[in-house]
């Protein structure tokens, strides 16, 4: 009986054991680069999400809207996490916007409420792609947008 308390809490023990912590691997143009840096150190991720994205505002106020559209892009898959990739959404949304792609538009604006419906900018998004879809001269869209209240 002794022997079975003593694997019992062998096994406890064992099982309670921290893992090895995995290496933390970061693509950096076409190379991997693997560090051993904690996954904890979210503080330049964030940074580096924040400074993408003002890059690419930096991009929109100076008209460049296509090379400013495809930082937006880039940043929303690479930083999937962050409160900016969200924001990179709307972003998107608003470059098409401008760009008369208002079919397009509406559907980024659609998915941006669907996908964030907690989001402070949700309802304006869901305007938004009500008024771009009447601007696509979508009729029957825009009748669907004002009878259900929008």
């Amino acid at each position: 009986m002794m022997r079975t308390s003593l694997l019992s809490f062998a096994c406890v023990f064992a099982c309670a054991a921290p893992a090895p912590r995995p290496e933390v691997v970061a693509i950096v143009g076409d190379r991997i680069d693997a560090s051993s840096e904690s996954p904890q150190d979210a503080g330049s991720y964030s940074e580096n999400a924040k400074d993408r994205f003002e890059r690419a505002e930096d991009l929109v106020r100076a008209r460049d809207l296509d090379e400013a559209r495809a930082q937006l892009v880039s940043l929303k898959t690479t930083f999937a996490y962050s409160k900016y990739a969200a924001l990179a959404e709307l972003r998107i949304a608003d470059i098409d916007y401008a760009n008369r792609s208002y079919t397009t538009a509406a559907n980024e604006y659609s998915s941006f409420a669907h996908d964030h419906p907690t989001h402070a900018s949700a309802p304006a998004a869901l305007l938004r792609a009500a008024t771009a879809r009447c601007l696509a001269k979508d009729a029957g869209a825009c009748n669907d947008n004002y009878d259900s209240g929008l």
